[in-house]
């Protein structure tokens, strides 16, 4: 059964990868590994990590990124003024999310919480790494 909502989409591009998020059609896949992908896009950036092309580069240290996104990251965090200061310490963040997941820290709050036992943790690639080490023989 298919619900449908009324949803614009500006091309028929984006409604075709609507559609197949609902379908769980991925048409495009890796000739390296055989996994699939909705995008050709994800499926470029992902065949990077086969060939170890890095096209993006910092143009302060030279280190070389998959994606650009990432390089954008590395740029935030390493190149340019942090200036977000925390509100009860003396560190400062370049990004909001980043300062944000500090404050937790403050708080004692951990958000994320493991569905198999009661361990909880600030970060969601905290806890996705307790589930891979934990709990890898449940989840095969």
């Amino acid at each position: 059964q298919l619900r449908l909502k009324a949803t614009a989409y500006s091309t028929i591009y984006a409604l075709k990868h609507h559609i197949r998020t609902h379908t769980g059609e991925r048409p495009y896949e890796c000739k390296f590994c055989g996994d699939r992908f909705l995008r050709p896009t994800t499926l470029k950036s992902h065949q990077r990590r086969h060939t170890g092309e890095r096209p993006y580069g910092c143009d302060i240290c030279g280190k070389r990124f998959i994606q650009h996104s990432s390089m954008t990251t590395h740029m935030k965090l390493n190149h340019m003024d942090k200036t977000i200061q925390c509100p009860h310490c003396d560190k400062k963040y370049a990004r909001q999310t980043d300062l944000n997941t500090h404050l937790l820290s403050h708080t004692g709050d951990k958000p994320y919480s493991c569905q198999l036992c009661p361990s909880r943790f600030v970060r969601q690639a905290n806890l996705n790494k307790h589930m891979n080490q934990q709990h890898a023989e449940k989840l095969m």
